[in-house]
């Protein structure tokens, strides 16, 4: 597999999920006022897990709801994992 090896590469790809993770996860525009395919989008997106994450604590919702967005951050974190070990090397 290839490698990228410079900074600027690292960069746009980094780049690349930085507009949806602003524009969907519901810090900026209401994501319960969203339609049913920008939600279902929105839901893989680990700062959309973190928001509900953080109404959740400050509308003192039950523990039981933060379950599954803790388990989509952490399996989010895993496939992250995953692709960096397979990508990135050091010299």
């Amino acid at each position: 597999m290839k490698t990228y090896q410079t900074a600027e590469v690292a960069g746009v790809l980094a780049g690349a999920p930085y507009f949806p993770m602003l524009l969907f996860p519901g810090a900026i525009l209401p994501y319960e006022r969203m339609p049913a395919a920008l939600q279902r989008l929105a839901d893989i997106l680990p700062l959309t897990q973190w928001v509900k994450l953080l109404k959740a604590a400050s509308l003192n919702a039950p523990a039981g709801s933060a379950l599954v967005p803790m388990a989509i951050m952490l399996a989010i974190a895993a496939i992250c994992i995953c692709v960096s070990l397979q990508f990135f090397r050091w010299e």
